[in-house]
């Protein structure tokens, strides 16, 4: 029995959904106008954000702007209480068209193509699942919010959790959120030769992914923190100035990233919090346990520590290809965090710190946080070789 909803779709939507006479058919239903997801639908369905000036904010109801300074943009969502505003960045942008390049290698084959995107922690990954369908333009994506939400031409359909992902006459956007995802991402979405060309946003924990690595060609695809005009052109989203001094403040001492310059500065309990659990780690930190730490960054294992002094950003590379996003780079969170990691280490041994150096510095992912150590032993011999000897001044 096929479902009214169904027959109402065009061609285009109806392949991107099911077959009408699908026992599952029925259960696929249209979501009420006013639920925020049709909201966002009906707003950039016919029009990509990916089509807006990098240097406008853009308003999609009255289509006018102002500059906001090049490389991103304010995105006036109007959907109060969920999306009022968007800053779409232009990490946002580099990482779809990534996206849409090697997604769009699918080939049908028994392991297609998934891709994690991940980063500092606190970096806004939720900012990126909300960018993707305003710009898929007229192209089906799902989104997985506790359940599959179909966006096709007619309006956003809600897929119960039951519907196979065989049972797809296409391939499929799907955008997933791990956080969503508290037991790992759920069997029927990711079995041999889904149909589901999955985008998972995820903290830097590969037990979050593990699934993907087994039935899917999984590609890893870091992205960068915000950068500092970002950072300030995004504090009126969240009821701040740009010229806040307590937004330059948490920047330059704990962090480059929304959660740290804007959640702390309204909640003073989770700036307490976070502050203690930083000043704890740091307390506690040894020589081993400062390279337990770094290799557990590099091996996407991040422990919930060491976030509160290591910064993970992507690689610079040359070049268009997949490796250009897969390589990240560790180094200390702020300038200030660099100073205190070095007066900690320097309670080493000097020949514990240079086996340490020796083991790290050869490694492009940990040159730059392993230099802390460098600059520790460096400091501490010219501390030794140097001694002032006051003379008298002969005429």
């Amino acid at each position: 029995m096929s479902s009214p909803l169904l027959e109402q779709c065009s061609p285009s939507a109806r392949s991107a959904i099911i077959d009408q006479d699908h026992p599952q058919s029925a259960k696929v239903t249209l979501l009420h106008y006013s639920h925020p997801l049709v909201q966002l639908h009906r707003k950039f369905w016919l029009q990509s954000l990916l089509d807006v000036p990098e240097n406008e904010s853009m308003n999609i109801d009255e289509d006018e702007g102002d500059e906001t300074g090049p490389g991103c943009y304010i995105l006036n969502l109007g959907i109060p209480n969920v999306w009022p505003e968007l800053l779409v960045c232009k990490e946002y942008i580099q990482l779809y068209k990534f996206c849409d390049k090697y997604l769009g290698s699918h080939r049908d084959d028994p392991s297609p193509p998934s891709v994690v995107i991940t980063g500092q922690p606190g970096i806004e990954l939720l900012g990126y699942l909300c960018f993707v369908p305003t710009s898929r333009q007229k192209k089906p994506v799902i989104w997985f919010r506790s359940m599959q939400y179909l966006f096709v031409e007619e309006g956003v359909f809600k897929v119960p959790p039951d519907h196979s992902s065989t049972d797809f006459k296409a391939c499929i956007w799907t955008l997933i959120d791990a956080d969503e995802c508290r037991n790992g991402i759920p069997d029927y979405l990711a079995p041999h030769r889904t149909k589901h060309l999955i985008i998972l946003c995820s903290s830097p924990q590969s037990a979050q992914w593990k699934c993907l690595s087994k039935t899917t060609e999984c590609s890893i695809a870091i992205m960068d923190p915000w950068t500092r005009e970002e950072i300030f052109k995004a504090a009126v989203i969240y009821g701040l100035k740009a010229n806040d001094p307590c937004i330059d403040e948490m920047y330059n001492q704990y962090g480059p990233t929304p959660r740290i310059c804007f959640n702390f500065v309204h909640n003073e309990a989770i700036f307490a919090a976070h502050k203690a659990r930083y000043e704890s780690t740091l307390r506690k930190l040894s020589l081993r346990k400062f390279s337990n730490m770094v290799f557990d960054e590099v091996n996407f294992d991040n422990d919930g520590e060491s976030h509160t002094l290591i910064l993970m950003t992507r690689l610079p590379m040359d070049g268009d290809d997949e490796d250009k996003f897969a390589y990240s780079r560790l180094e200390p969170i702020t300038h200030m965090i660099k100073l205190k990691l070095q007066t900690q280490l320097r309670k080493e041994t000097r020949a514990a710190q240079i086996t340490l150096y020796n083991s790290l510095e050869n490694v492009e992912v940990t040159r730059r946080i392993v230099s802390v150590v460098y600059e520790s032993l460096a400091q501490e011999m010219l501390e030794e070789k140097i001694a002032l000897k006051l003379v008298p001044i002969v005429k």
